[in-house]
């Protein structure tokens, strides 16, 4: 039933002596429930509008952080990063996302890597290890990087930094 039909309905009961009473009460609960729907209203308003800004700024932090961020699975695919990250590969973003991130590596680093994440999986809450990345010009970019669970999922996150 739409506002206008049930508008109408409460006018004719308000207009009967009999039921004018019981529809001036029927008035006043609709006008005390409005008023309750319009504070929950402005309330999600605001609660979408705070939470709006915690993502933006959640965004800002990760892919301007000073360090190489990486969220990568148990076969080290390649989920996110960050702009360090991708600069530290010698990539845009979106050309190795969905790439191994150990295939990035220098083999002994790869290992590496697949060690720490089996010790996050055997229950340290973080683990370190040294990575190199083959340079384009032959030098290869040594990072230190620690691994630690992703809370948001069965992921790993990786952090580096020059080392």
């Amino acid at each position: 039933m739409n506002s206008s039909v049930a508008l109408g309905a409460l006018h004719d009961l308000a207009m009967s002596p009999d039921t004018a009473g019981a529809a001036l009460k029927l008035l006043h609960e609709m006008q005390v429930h409005q008023v309750e729907l319009d504070l929950q209203e402005e309330e999600l308003r605001r609660s979408v509008a705070e939470l709006e800004s915690a993502l933006f700024r959640s965004v800002q932090l990760y892919d301007f952080a000073p360090a190489a961020l990486f969220t990568i699975d148990r076969n080290t695919v390649l989920f996110e990063l960050n702009g360090i990250g991708a600069h530290l590969l010698g990539f845009e973003k979106d050309a190795v996302l969905g790439r191994a991130f150990d295939s990035l590596l220098e083999p002994a680093s790869a290992q590496a890597l697949r060690d720490a994440m089996s010790k996050v999986v055997g229950g340290a809450g973080q683990a370190s290890c040294t990575l190199r990345i083959p340079g384009h010009n032959g030098a290869a970019q040594v990072l230190a990087a620690a691994v630690s669970a992703d809370p948001g999922g069965p992921r790993f996150l990786v952090a580096c930094v020059g080392h």
